[in-house]
């Protein structure tokens, strides 16, 4: 399998790589690496969800839906 595009890690710069891609190339094949099955999430926020401050989608970087879609 092969990619026109890919991208190792997807913390916040893994995010702004894919979405500076697709703002010049919306066809393009793209992967994204990284040791996470989860989707993408802000590590400091963490602490913020296990002590229920936030919810689930308060710490994720983008939706599920953004990364089906890119």
């Amino acid at each position: 399998m092969s990619f026109e595009y890919v991208i190792i890690g997807g913390s916040v710069g893994g995010v702004g790589a894919v979405e500076a891609i697709r703002g010049i190339d919306n066809t393009g094949s793209l992967a994204v690496m990284s040791e996470e099955s989860f989707p993408q999430y802000s590590k400091p926020m963490i602490s913020e969800y296990v002590s229920e401050r936030v919810r689930l989608e308060g710490i994720v970087y983008r939706p599920v839906k953004f990364w089906e879609e890119n």
